[in-house]
């Protein structure tokens, strides 16, 4: 069942690229068939953090009174379906505007609504502001739950992926340093982990950097990012400013390399900060 809720969605642009779409819609069939793959993961993960939907919205206008005159304005309701496979409410997103038409079709043929095109980010932000589970990416025929949960997991791990080419790389100053503990032990305590880098890293427009975390990690990437990655994201909490993200990678990746050539590492298997650390557990 479609479920018209009120929001306000800011920046409605026109449709994304076709390409685009169909590319997004492919690298999800590839994860969907091998979701333990780390390669395909990456694939999908890295493109949702800047992908862009299709949305259901029914808009209407509503009067507004002011100084005795009634002003009339837009008023946007955003579709909600339920996932039978978990019973959550989900916003349907869509990559191929035939699986939205036919959604439309068997779910709310008698609703007038348009669709209109958002980013990830801000149909996310609608999740979290109407408290629903996620969304729900081309249900019909790939029915992939995005939960919130997930949406955080991707955006600590992969934006280090691919840094932008005016990305600031700058060392943490004292107080965060101080607060560092949990995550060094974190890695001296991690077989696999050779060196770690903390650094900051900020791009044109951010107001403010991110907490870097990056890896020397002689293990497997699948084993780095189900496991080794997370665990160090948790770690890190204790150095996180307000509202500060945290982007955890290996020197394998691009802005890992940036840390690793611009900045000396906090830890170093059997050394830590000049010390020898203690063996492996």
């Amino acid at each position: 069942m479609l479920e018209p809720k009120p929001t306000e969605p800011t920046s409605a642009t026109p449709g994304p690229p076709e390409m685009h779409k169909a590319s997004l819609a492919v690298q999800l069939s590839h994860f969907m068939q091998a979701p333990e793959n780390p390669e395909l993961e990456q694939r999908f993960a890295t493109m949702l953090l800047d992908a862009q939907f299709e949305a259901l919205v029914a808009v209407g206008h509503a009067g507004q009174v002011q100084a005795d005159n009634v002003q009339q304005h837009m008023k946007f309701s955003v579709g909600i379906t339920t996932y039978l496979a978990d019973g959550q409410k989900y916003i349907p997103v869509f990559t191929d505007p035939k699986v939205c038409h036919s959604f439309m079709q068997g779910a709310a043929p008698s609703l007038k609504m348009r669709t209109f095109s958002f980013t990830t980010s801000e149909l996310m932000a609608e999740v979290q502001r109407l408290d629903l589970a996620g969304l729900l990416i081309n249900p019909g025929k790939q029915s992939f739950p995005l939960t919130l949960t997930y949406w955080d997991y991707i955006n600590q791990v992969y934006p280090s992926l691919q840094p932008d080419a005016d990305t600031t790389i700058s060392l943490l100053n004292a107080d965060p340093m101080r607060r560092a503990t949990p995550v060094i032990r974190a890695a001296k305590h991690t077989r696999g982990i050779e060196r770690l880098w903390l650094a900051l890293a900020q791009e044109p427009g951010d107001t403010a950097p991110a907490l870097v975390v990056i890896a020397a990690y002689t293990g497997s990437p699948e084993r780095f990012q189900h496991r080794v990655a997370p665990q160090l994201a948790r770690a890190s909490k204790a150095i996180l400013g307000l509202d500060q993200d945290v982007l955890v990678g290996t020197t394998a990746d691009d802005l890992g390399a940036q840390v690793a050539k611009t900045c000396a590492p906090v830890f170093t298997a059997g050394h830590l900060f000049g010390r020898r650390s203690a063996t492996y557990d």
